[in-house]
């Protein structure tokens, strides 16, 4: 009889310490599953961009011609302007509507509209105009910096290229947009020639310090990872609404147009998220895992 309550009271024993093991290994299981779940990040359709580099302006050819001034003596005087180097700095958001939009075929494309950005920035324009006169060695620089701050919004296509893959999405893609800034020049350039002495200065007009336009930029976008994207970008004004210059984008300093073009290394991040967080996301594989564990050891 006592053989057979000590068999008893072993098996007894046997079958709780098995019985707590399991359930401590499942216990184990459930946390570190949804430990890993919550390293599945949900990227999501908004977040911000940031770009900077430089700008510059383009301008016309030098131009000759005779002029007799109020003396009456005659001259070949000569107008050279140049565009000069300056630079912008921009931080604004992003974001990627949900709606379907309008499909092309022929770019295997979805729709045209990908997404839409804006920002506030600072950009500096800089050129300089060389007037001379042939026949005296008479010449005159006149110099300037304007500098602005912006709004601007556009709205973007996007067209892949190549095979390469972030996740499922391809790698790189070229990037077109249409866009409007609204610009005010709030410390503007210098507005007299460097040399005043000469005996003819040609009829002068400066822009107005608030600008409207229309732009186009065409950009080459590398994704560097689920959220992260690098799009080196130009960005050309194609209409000048304010200050009205004719269906063009320049603007006058001195005697001469000046056409300002803006060269940036954008960068854009879209938030993340953990799936946990967002309302109605679908369970994937980790959390459908983590859910059989949960239910088999309960």
């Amino acid at each position: 009889m006592r053989v057979i309550f000590a068999v008893f009271i072993f098996q007894f024993l046997t079958l709780s310490i098995h019985s707590q093991r399991v359930f401590k290994k499942g216990e184990v299981n459930e946390k570190s599953l949804r430990k890993e779940a919550k390293l599945d990040r949900m990227v999501m359709n908004y977040g911000i961009q940031f770009n900077f580099g430089p700008t510059y302006t383009m301008t016309g050819k030098t131009k000759s011609y005779n002029i007799t001034d109020n003396s009456g003596a005659r001259g070949v005087y000569t107008l050279d302007p140049s565009g000069r180097l300056g630079f912008n700095a921009e931080f604004g958001y992003t974001y990627f509507p949900l709606w379907k939009g309008i499909p092309i075929p022929a770019l295997k494309k979805s729709r045209i509209l990908d997404y839409i950005e804006g920002g506030i920035g600072f950009k500096q324009l800089s050129g300089k105009e060389a007037l001379g006169e042939i026949t005296y060695s008479e010449d005159g620089i006149g110099k300037f910096r304007n500098n602005f701050v912006y709004l601007r919004t556009s709205f973007h296509s996007i067209v892949f290229v190549g095979k390469a893959k972030i996740d499922k999405s391809r790698k790189y893609y070229i990037d077109n947009a249409i866009g409007f800034n609204l610009d005010y020049n709030i410390i503007q350039g210098n507005k007299t020639y460097e040399d005043p002495g000469l005996s003819y200065i040609p009829v002068q007009n400066f822009h107005n310090p608030f600008v409207a336009q229309l732009n186009y930029s065409l950009g080459f976008g590398i994704r560097l990872d689920r959220a992260w994207m690098f799009i080196p970008t130009l960005n050309l004004p194609i209409l000048g609404f304010y200050e009205w210059n004719g269906f063009n984008a320049n603007m006058n300093w001195f005697s001469s147009k000046y056409w300002p073009i803006q060269f940036s290394f954008k960068f854009m991040k879209l938030r993340e998220k953990n799936r946990s967080e967002c309302k109605g996301a679908r369970l994937n594989d980790i959390d459908k895992q983590m859910l059989r564990e949960h239910r088999k050891n309960n």
